[in-house]
């Protein structure tokens, strides 16, 4: 079992042919486990594999596991004494590994590093930062909140802040910063703002007919010295914004006809109608308020 743990690119770790020694299993087996279960692995760290010649001269992969990752993959296998005895020599040679690190007190990082511990030290940040940053993205970080959170954790780790050796705090700073509106779409945020604000119907935010609110848009834009946007494009950006919902409903008419049904602009902040009056009437009546208002 001496060489049962290891200290590769500066961490503690075992490999699965070790592991295949000690359970007495075919190494074949034993990566195969490592593959089934890769992805519970790589919550714990990253999964390396590096290619050996195996005793009949064909290359095979050798996987290597930290601690925590060869802990886990042990639980996999049956209990039998054998296993159980290994589990005991496992968690004994990486308790004795970490000791003998701690009595030789190796430099810490930024401190004054030999040069082959500071290659040590490099490719053990370079590996941590590529790691987190992928689980980060799977977790469902931003790709700028994934690489500030996997260079925490590598300058945490190994003393090494990645930014700073990769100088990449500019670009990541252009990365973070909001992407400026085109001012087509921020004219139809504008338009919209007055609309809820009442400023098209006399103080209400009602729904409105999706071909009146484009009519009062196009005016409005026009007097701003612009050109519209088109009816399509108008109303993915409204509904992209989450400032409207678009319903196809029936309503009456002043007539009493019950028309429809048509497309309408449900505004986000929107309320229901009176309780004493029914969907179709009331959406009647926001329409005849709406045709007042623009034939003024």
């Amino acid at each position: 079992m001496s060489d049962l743990v290891l200290l590769h690119h500066n961490e503690p770790m075992t490999t699965s042919l070790a592991i295949a020694q000690g359970v007495e299993l075919q190494h074949k087996n034993v990566l195969e486990l490592v593959r089934k279960y890769t992805a519970e692995l790589m919550q714990l760290g990253e999964v390396a594999f590096q290619t050996r010649l195996n005793p009949q001269g064909s290359p095979t992969d050798v996987a290597y596991l930290n601690e925590q990752q060869a802990t886990l993959l042990v639980t996999f296998m049956r209990n039998s004494p054998l296993v159980i005895k290994f589990k005991v020599a496992l968690v004994r040679a990486f308790f004795e590994l970490r000791d003998k690190l701690a009595s030789q007190q190796l430099p810490q990082p930024g401190g004054a590093l030999f040069l082959s511990h500071a290659a040590d030290v490099m490719v053990a940040a370079d590996r941590t930062f590529r790691a987190v940053i992928r689980s980060g993205r799977v977790a469902g970080l931003t790709t700028a909140q994934a690489i500030r959170r996997a260079n925490e954790v590598a300058r945490l780790k190994t003393g090494v802040c990645m930014l700073d050796e990769l100088q990449a705090h500019s670009q990541l700073a252009a990365l973070e910063a909001p992407a400026p509106i085109n001012p087509e779409v921020q004219r139809v945020l504008n338009f919209w703002a007055e609309y809820e604000a009442g400023a098209f119907a006399s103080g209400a935010c009602l729904p409105i007919l999706t071909v009146n609110a484009y009519e009062l848009y196009s005016r409005w834009v026009k007097q701003q010295g612009a050109e519209p946007l088109t009816l399509p494009r108008w109303s993915n950006v409204l509904q992209a914004a989450g400032l409207v919902t678009a319903k196809r409903k029936r309503y009456q008419d002043a007539n009493g006809n019950l028309r429809g049904p048509a497309s309408f602009m449900y505004p986000a902040g929107c309320k229901s109608g009176p309780d004493d009056m029914t969907e179709v009437h009331w959406l009647g009546t926001c329409v005849d308020r709406i045709n007042t208002c623009m034939e003024k």
